[in-house]
């Protein structure tokens, strides 16, 4: 059964962007440092897994689109602000990083895949970045209260080694209310800090990632890029 598994998934997300963080702010001496990006296939190995796959589309999910700096979604009900100096990354950019291939991207959500991130930005000069993430919710827990997913999304951080605060309060975003934790992790020597946000819809669990290597500030920042 992969209930477990599609909540490390959430943790194998935050892991990733680390890397890729660490990447984009790292000198011409990155392989002396031996930093090395986890394969997708290492870390959703954790936990109970099966094969688990339901290709029955979902109505009104839907990916964002930009119009110059302005991302819009229609189906999250909200905007979203690049804050300046930072970079969209591309399908093709993101598949790289996340070591998956293009066509994990070449669908209309969903119906073909059970996670998919739909937008990666990024500050180039501090790695701090910003996933929206979509993930359709294992039939075993249809109907789960967005409060309890998030305790099990947390253990999913902590499997994996890292640590997570619960305590913070429920975040209006858009026109919904997201409940959130926040989380450290720690790879080759570079500890990663982030919030990672919650809200569920008829079992779309809809995620929206904020990691940060330096400031905590930045969470608020970012927040405030959302309409």
């Amino acid at each position: 059964m992969r209930v477990r598994n599609f909540l490390v998934a959430t943790a194998l997300v935050a892991g990733v962007m680390v890397f890729a963080g660490c990447n984009d702010r790292s000198n011409d001496n990155d392989n002396e440092n031996n930093v090395t990006t986890p394969n997708v296939e290492d870390v959703t190995t954790i936990g109970s897994s099966s094969d688990y796959v339901d290709d029955s589309p979902v109505a009104g999910v839907s990916r964002g689109v930009w119009n110059g700096d302005v991302y819009t979604n229609a189906y999250l009900d909200m905007s979203f602000t690049l804050p300046e100096g930072w970079n969209v990354l591309s399908d093709a950019e993101v598949a790289a990083l996340l070591g998956l291939g293009l066509d994990f991207f070449e669908f209309n959500l969903p119906g073909d895949a059970d996670l998919f991130t739909d937008i990666y930005v990024q500050d180039p000069n501090t790695g701090n970045n910003v996933q929206i993430i979509f993930e359709r919710l294992h039939p075993l827990l249809s109907g789960i209260p967005t409060d309890v997913f998030v305790e099990f999304a947390s253990e999913g951080i902590e499997d994996i080694g890292g640590t997570v605060d619960l305590n913070f309060p429920i975040t209006r975003i858009g026109s919904y209310d997201w409940h959130s934790f926040g989380t450290e992790l720690s790879f080759s020597g570079t500890v990663a800090y982030g919030r990672q946000f919650i809200n569920i819809q008829d079992d779309i669990i809809r995620y929206i990632i904020i990691t940060y290597f330096d400031d905590v500030q930045v969470v608020d920042d970012v927040l405030n890029m959302f309409n």
